[in-house]
């Protein structure tokens, strides 16, 4: 907390978050440096059909002429509201049963992070073309339902970090896959659409998935959203056991 050291900067706006907000945008502009030095754009300006740019969000649900696009991209909206909505309320839930600190809150979601830096590049990035992006995309969805029921049911840190466990493993193998499947159904001349829809129904369900979820947690108790969440995402299951994968 800078304000601990610097309590006067209370007045400009600092507040207890401001370290971390100051880190993430130190981060985002490096990024941003890299990206603008380092990459070279892949399409060419003779392969660009559509400027596909709008502020309606309802248009990204407009199909695409790629049926198993269009499959894919709504079953990561489906997955990541549902996922969001967790990620939200779980903080809720560790305060609520278990007394959780701020550190506490903290050290749980380095956990939650180093399970899905250690599964992303230690096995999705050597087995998804040996097993198969679609397998495994369906394979870390299911992983997820009973993971959010155990997070339901926990009363303990135990049974707590288990379920952690296998919502990071499950999310770790989920989301690299299906930005894959989407890829790989797509014609290289639409790359950017599909990939931007992609990504922009991601950020959907992020505004959508913590809304509904607090809702649901306040009005109906601390095991409801995970309870529901994790029959939700039965959907994006079956939506995904449709997309034929390369």
């Amino acid at each position: 907390n800078p304000l601990d050291f610097f309590p006067k900067l209370e007045s400009l706006g600092v507040n207890p978050f401001s370290f971390a907000a100051a880190f993430a945008a130190i981060l985002s502009f490096v990024n941003l440096i890299i990206v603008y030095n380092r990459f070279e754009e892949t399409l060419t300006q003779d392969k660009i059909v559509e400027n596909f740019k709008t502020a309606n969000v309802f248009k990204l649900f407009k199909p695409l002429p790629i049926p198993d696009v269009n499959k894919t991209n709504f079953a990561y909206f489906l997955f990541i509201s549902a996922f969001s909505g967790m990620e939200f309320t779980l903080t809720f839930l560790a305060v609520e049963r278990l007394s959780y600190t701020p550190l506490d809150n903290a050290y749980m979601f380095v956990f939650i992070g180093i399970v899905i830096a250690i599964v992303q590049g230690g096995v999705v990035r050597r087995k998804a073309q040996e097993i198969g992006e679609k397998k495994m995309a369906l394979a870390g969805l299911v992983t997820l339902i009973p993971a959010l029921f155990i997070v339901a049911i926990s009363y303990s840190s135990v049974l707590l970090y288990g379920g952690l466990f296998l919502l990071a493993l499950g999310s770790a193998l989920t989301i690299p896959t299906m930005t894959s499947l989407v890829s790989l159904n797509t014609p290289e001349d639409l790359q950017g659409q599909s990939l931007g829809i992609f990504r922009s129904l991601g950020s959907l369900g992020r505004v959508i998935g913590p809304i509904i979820a607090s809702l649901i947690y306040w009005r109906y108790g601390s095991s409801s959203p995970y309870l529901i969440c994790s029959m939700f995402l039965i959907l994006p299951i079956l939506i995904l056991k449709q997309v034929n994968s390369k």
